[in-house]
């Protein structure tokens, strides 16, 4: 990898008291037509060249970048600075408010370490794990790589969207994981029908499946929840803004539980299969 002698490529500017060697060591490769993110954002975002001259006073005594720095001023947001540093590292720019992440892609990135990297695996494809950032450098690139045995390819997204995205992705599918698979330890899998303890005690692996789904698509500000069985599997989607997301996939075993479950929080007959009800 071709390394760069300045900062990270987020500012253009050194760091006081930094070293090019230290510098270098967390760069990325600047691609053809690179322009320093200063001139960016005054060509792009419609900052006033004082406000980016008052940024930078700031950032001789902070330390902090000059992107980061004109967002806690409150004169840049995130997202439009997100925008601006994929244009200028040439990465693409991932939107996690609308992007659910592959479950094989987060399995090959714990939890401790996307929380302290802030980063969030989003695809796996043709042997290339996306990764989306706020602070795409060539140490995390290499952490990365060295972590999940694949090649790495860095995705920017705002800080905050990032942070969210990993409390809210890793908390749901682990957990849901693990009660999947205790469900199908409980030898429930192997029946075409679950007992109705199995879809009413507050423990029961079904019930707190249905319990995070909901909560899940709270957070996420869903409209509705889809649960759709599709061959050896069922689909949950949540339609938010008027699109639908895919959530999660569940084993199919677990369908009938899952519908059961829901027409008994609904009050609804639970025997009842070939009628529809409301």
């Amino acid at each position: 990898m071709r390394l760069r002698k300045k900062d990270d490529g987020v500012a253009g500017e050194r760091r006081p008291g930094s070293s090019t060697v230290e510098d270098a060591a967390h760069e990325l490769p600047r691609p053809e037509g690179w322009v320093p993110l200063g001139e960016l954002i005054l060509a792009r975002k419609n900052v006033r060249p004082e406000a980016v001259a008052e940024a930078l006073l700031q950032q001789g005594s902070t330390g902090k970048r000059l992107g980061r720095q004109l967002v806690e001023l409150g004169l840049l947001h995130e997202r439009d600075l997100a925008e601006v540093l994929a244009e200028q590292l040439d990465l693409p720019l991932v939107d996690l408010r609308s992007t659910t992440p592959e479950r094989d892609a987060v399995a090959l990135l714990s939890d401790t370490q996307a929380r302290s990297w802030q980063c969030l695996p989003v695809a796996l494809e043709d042997g290339v794990l996306l990764v989306a950032t706020a602070d795409p450098t060539g140490k995390l690139l290499a952490q990365l790589q060295e972590s999940t045995g694949t090649r790495v390819q860095l995705g920017i997204a705002p800080a905050a969207e990032v942070a969210r995205a990993v409390d809210n992705t890793y908390r749901s599918l682990d957990e849901i994981s693990r009660q999947v698979q205790a469900f199908e330890a409980s030898g429930a899998a192997q029946r075409r029908t679950v007992s109705r303890t199995e879809v009413v005690g507050d423990d029961a692996p079904v019930v707190k499946v249905v319990n995070m789904v909901i909560t899940q698509a709270l957070r996420d500000r869903a409209s509705d929840v889809h649960i759709e069985p599709q061959g050896h599997q069922v689909r949950v989607r949540f339609r938010i803004d008027g699109a639908l997301h895919e959530a999660l996939t569940l084993p199919d075993s677990m369908g009938s539980g899952l519908v059961s479950r829901i027409k008994i929080m609904a009050g609804m007959n639970i025997v009842e299969r070939r009628r529809p009800q409301d």
